[in-house]
């Protein structure tokens, strides 16, 4: 399912989504377009991911404005800094998606990283995983029958738009930044202070880091590698959305609902 919708009054997550709509709604392409241009802003898809984090709910609203904030420039000044000359034009839309994963592949190889292909689609907690890295080996694996089914799916609603090869550039790229935090660049997550999520009076104090934000860092890498056209976070919910588990409204809401919060209006439900 789609996260949950955020309740801005309460600052939070609310404690389950509402049931979803289900199916792909035919009449649903202006909701398309307006989600679309909603996902263009990096800032709302990364206000819904630190949501779901543990942290958010002791984070003042200015503060999650911060990481967030943080989060999106430590992935876009990483991808400006290790990719640059041909190997930025041909991410940049300068050449096929072919030329986009075989790019990011040197990257990967460049950086130290070993990539490899399987022809699995396991499984944690009923979901697919579509990538994964593995900092003992240093190596990033990109399932194909995941990937290519999430392509499928993208095509029902975004006809053409998202191959098989650009969503394996995708998840290459997001997976790449993990190296880069676990090798070269530390967790993003440890670059912002941690949160006080527990407190005993005077004696006893737990602090937490905010991890969702290696994830906005990463989404954030991935998209100005490619020079994607939303935040890749977003085709995960689209991806639900054409599987029946919950609506392309569901998504534009939730969005609508990140923007209210950042700018402090209203909840838009």
């Amino acid at each position: 399912m789609c996260p949950a919708p955020l309740s801005t009054a309460a600052g939070s997550v609310k404690a389950g989504p509402t049931e979803p709509e289900k199916g792909v709604d035919p009449g649903a392409l202006e909701t398309l377009a307006s989600l679309l241009e909603l996902a263009a802003d990096d800032r709302w898809p990364g206000w819904v991911e630190l949501s779901q984090d543990v942290v958010f709910r002791h984070l003042t609203p200015e503060q999650r404005r911060q990481y967030v904030t943080e989060a999106l420039k430590a992935g876009r000044d990483a991808a400006v800094r290790y990719a640059s000359g041909p190997r930025a034009g041909a991410m940049a839309g300068n050449g096929t998606d072919d030329d986009a994963l075989a790019m990011t592949q040197s990257l990967a190889t460049t950086l130290g990283a070993r990539v490899q292909v399987a022809n699995t689609a396991p499984q944690a907690a009923g979901i697919t995983i579509r990538a994964d890295y593995d900092p003992s080996r240093r190596t990033i694996t990109l399932y194909r029958p995941a990937i290519a089914q999430a392509a499928q799916h993208l095509d029902r609603l975004l006809p053409g738009q998202w191959t098989e090869a650009k969503l394996m550039a995708v998840h290459l790229a997001h997976e790449l930044f993990h190296h880069l935090e676990a090798v070269h660049e530390g967790p993003v997550s440890h670059r912002l202070p941690p949160v006080v999520t527990f407190r005993l009076g005077r004696l006893f104090t737990v602090r937490s880091r905010a991890r969702r934000c290696r994830e906005i860092g990463a989404h954030g890498f991935a998209r100005q590698l490619l020079d994607l056209p939303l935040f890749p976070n977003v085709l995960d919910w689209l991806v639900l959305a054409a599987e029946g588990r919950c609506s392309v409204r569901d998504v534009e809401r939730l969005l609508l609902q990140a923007r209210a919060a950042w700018e402090g209006g209203p909840d838009s439900a």
